[in-house]
């Protein structure tokens, strides 16, 4: 407790808070100057986690980018970003499907590959998350009845099946 005589004035932020550093404020005494009174201020959260959502096999989190693998053939992927308290979210080349307070839901359609995620509060923290997104456009060893897969190649992100049709022999008398 104070001493006797001190008078508390207002809180001073004498360090800020910043992503993942606490911050410190201080009162200090009207009469003497001395401190008389210190807490800390929560470090800054911006995004806490990613996860899957719809037509994504896996989301997630590592540094400043989103790592999203798409479900086989998706026309778009949804993810999930979970926030730190009393942060808003915006999105560019994506867009958002759904927000509530520790959360948001991002959608990027296909063939996207260059979504951003600018996470920020009132006091102008910001953070902007690049979206690698992995669209798995799988194909299949069987094309159709009666054909057959002979090669699969894959240039410059267009998939080339060449199949065969399955003959048998047959005599008639």
């Amino acid at each position: 407790a104070p001493a006797l005589g001190h008078k508390a004035g207002e809180w001073q932020t004498i360090v800020e808070p910043s992503e993942g550093v606490d911050g410190v404020k201080v009162k200090y005494c009207t009469v003497c100057g001395e401190e008389v009174a210190r807490e800390t201020i929560s470090s800054i959260t911006f995004l806490t986690r990613a996860s899957a959502r719809e037509k994504v096999q896996s989301a997630t989190l590592e540094g400043d980018t989103i790592y999203v693998t798409s479900k086989p053939n998706a026309d778009y992927v949804m993810f999930t970003v979970v926030k730190g308290s009393g942060m808003y979210v915006s999105v560019e080349n994506a867009e958002i499907a759904g927000m509530g307070a520790t959360f948001a839901y991002i959608k990027v359609l296909f063939p996207e590959n260059s979504a951003k995620v600018t996470v920020y509060d009132k006091k102008g923290n910001t953070k902007t998350y690049n979206v690698v997104v992995t669209y798995d456009q799988a194909y299949y060893t069987s094309i159709g009845p009666g054909y057959t897969t002979e090669t699969v190649t894959e240039e410059n992100g267009v998939i080339t099946v060449n199949a065969k049709e399955n003959r048998t022999e047959s005599s008639f008398y």
